[in-house]
């Protein structure tokens, strides 16, 4: 926000001394512009620095602590502070910040090894169950991508894989509508195109998803439901 408050002044300050400065009547009124722009930074500089150096705490929003409430802790207490013990505190939630990013990109990267897994673990096993040899991370048309493309005689299929670690019918029907509204752009359903969404999941009972599947058959035709617990080991 300093940065474009300062380019701001800058540029309206730049604009005034290219359009008016032979409106001004005499080097006195020219001298006060050239002042302002010469000393404006340099005093924008020293107020950053003292507040800086005095109240380093006022660079910080509530959602940049971990839990707020030292947000709020930290003003209060900063009034019998001393700026040594403000910034002592200051490091101390940095550091608790950077291990909670740390951790939470570790679990990302986790989710992204699963996923990995889900689509090595579908892809074998849909080859295996409709004797078809896959391609995988196929591109139709400019803008639309799908996880595997295979074909057995006349017959086409499209893949799209999905890990869930918990099953969940509501995310089943999400992908399952933006799978086949995807595909819609690129390829005219027919009776030698086949759909497959398949679903890798970690925990949960595939049983309890009779009433999705029976939704999808209806409001889908030409797409078929592939539910595995995921197997690594496999």
């Amino acid at each position: 926000m300093l940065a474009l408050f300062l380019t701001f002044c800058y540029g309206v300050t730049t604009i005034t001394f290219s359009i008016g400065l032979d409106k001004l009547w005499d080097h006195v009124e020219r001298m006060w512009l050239i002042q302002f722009i010469v000393w404006f930074p340099v005093l924008v500089l020293l107020c950053f620095m003292a507040i800086s150096f005095f109240k380093p705490e006022a660079f910080y929003a509530p959602s940049d602590f971990k839990d707020e409430s030292n947000f709020m802790r930290l003003f209060d207490d900063s009034r019998s502070m001393t700026t040594e013990e403000v910034n002592d505190k200051l490091t101390q939630e940095s550091i608790s910040i950077i291990a909670h990013t740390e951790t939470v990109k570790e679990e990302v990267n986790q989710l992204v090894e699963k996923a990995k897994a889900a689509d090595d673990f579908m892809i074998r096993l849909l080859s295996e169950k409709y004797d078809v040899d896959f391609k995988r991370n196929q591109r139709l048309g400019n803008r639309v991508e799908v996880d595997a493309i295979g074909r057995r005689q006349h017959t086409v299929f499209f893949v799209e894989v999905k890990y869930m670690p918990t099953l969940s019918e509501a995310r089943i029907r999400e992908a399952a509508k933006r799978f086949v509204d995807r595909l819609s752009k690129v390829i005219t359903p027919s009776p030698w195109t086949r759909l497959i969404l398949a679903v890798a999941y970690d925990d949960g009972n595939p049983n309890d998803l009779t009433a999705c599947k029976d939704y999808l058959h209806r409001a889908y035709p030409s797409l078929t439901l592939v539910v595995e617990k995921l197997n690594t080991d496999s």
